[in-house]
């Protein structure tokens, strides 16, 4: 079990308003965050790694309806498991 810090607070906030975490039949375990301002990614995964020495996916830019937003991921079973 994860200790509740503010660094994983954060984390916690981020995935609330702008991120999924699901766990597929196939045990494909799956965090995304998206969001439109890029620096609010990069902060994310400054988290990710910081408190679960993760590697997210590479950035991913999109364009939807109302602009462009930015989704990174995160397959891990531990760090699912935590959430």
């Amino acid at each position: 079990m994860v200790e509740i810090t503010a660094k994983f607070s954060r984390i916690l906030g981020h995935l609330f308003f702008d991120g999924s975490v699901r766990e597929k039949k196939t045990k494909r375990y799956q965090v995304n965050y998206s969001n439109a301002s890029i620096h609010s990614v990069k902060n994310f995964i400054k988290l990710i790694k910081s408190s679960f020495d993760l590697n997210p996916s590479k950035i991913h830019k999109y364009s939807g309806k109302n602009g462009k937003y930015y989704q990174v991921s995160v397959y891990y079973k531990k760090f699912v498991n935590n959430l």
